[in-house]
């Protein structure tokens, strides 16, 4: 990196210039496909059972439900009748069915404690982390477009700060080749994603010809 010759501070100057008019270009293209492009961003998964945090969520909260044991209650309840008699009087006995008995006070509890209780938990914990991706997705084209714009400044109009980094030649020209290349390839990508594709123009003069048919 030693020997790579540097520009003087005039040429040094110019080539902030250029470099920022170049990344200028290739930020306002992909600025334009960013916003355009319905794709892009962080989309947030309100749906928690689709989501992969599912069930590392669901070892947490079961690993929550057996520390904090028996604060939703333990579940269990014991089945009554009521009925009345001949005269009238109403009457209150245990249930002894073998089926509500074994549902309430064996089955429910497992599901209780080992089902239910982890899953408050986790979409306790998952619910306002999928509210801060959804934040972050909203502003993060704007944001984008915010670093974009104050670099194109920085080259612009504070290179000063440039001439200060080492080996400030090979970062200039190296930075802006790459991001010039990669703001550039992804808004190609973006743009070919929105163009119909032929089997779908296809598809349409199709279904457009078969309706001039029926008719």
């Amino acid at each position: 990196m030693d020997k790579v010759p540097s520009f003087s501070e005039a040429n040094m100057h110019l080539a902030c210039k250029v470099c920022g008019g170049v990344i200028a270009a290739s930020a306002l293209f992909f600025i334009y496909e960013m916003f355009t492009y319905q794709g892009f961003g962080i989309k947030a998964n309100w749906n928690f059972f689709t989501s992969w945090l599912a069930f590392p969520l669901y070892i947490i909260g079961l690993v929550l439900s057996i520390v904090y044991w028996g604060k939703f209650g333990h579940w269990s309840s014991v089945p009554y009748i009521e009925y009345k008699d001949e005269y009238g009087k109403k009457h209150i006995e245990r249930n002894d069915d073998v089926i509500e008995n074994t549902f309430l006070q064996i089955l429910m509890p497992i599901l209780g404690h080992f089902v239910l209780e982890p899953l408050v938990y986790a979409c306790m914990i998952y619910y306002p982390i999928v509210c801060v991706v959804a934040l972050f997705g909203a502003v993060l084209p704007y944001l984008i477009t915010i670093l974009l714009i104050a670099l194109c400044v920085l080259l612009f109009a504070y290179d000063k700060y440039v001439m200060k980094l080492p080996y400030r030649t090979v970062v200039l020209v190296a930075g802006t080749f790459l991001l010039a290349l990669v703001l550039t390839c992804s808004s190609i990508s973006m743009e070919k994603k929105k163009a119909p594709t032929f089997e779908n123009i296809t598809n349409q003069i199709e279904k457009v010809a078969s309706d001039i048919e029926i008719d």
